[in-house]
């Protein structure tokens, strides 16, 4: 599901950006980017856990090695 929630993110930007904004607004630019890197740096997390549990199970060996 998160590869599919990554995609459809991604590609809504993708459609965004060519198409311009009415009008420029520079009043929110800091919180947009603080929230676009807030969004990918949790989406990261949940990526690196679930690559995590992926390896736990595969291997069969706990987090911590044992």
């Amino acid at each position: 599901m998160c590869p599919v929630a990554t995609q459809a993110l991604f590609r809504s930007v993708h459609d965004w950006v060519p198409s311009g904004m009415p009008e420029p607004d520079e009043r929110y630019t800091q919180q947009a980017r603080s929230a676009w890197r807030s969004c990918l740096a949790e989406l990261a997390v949940v990526v690196r856990a679930f690559g995590q549990l992926l390896r736990v199970e595969v291997e069969g060996t706990s987090v911590d090695g044992t």
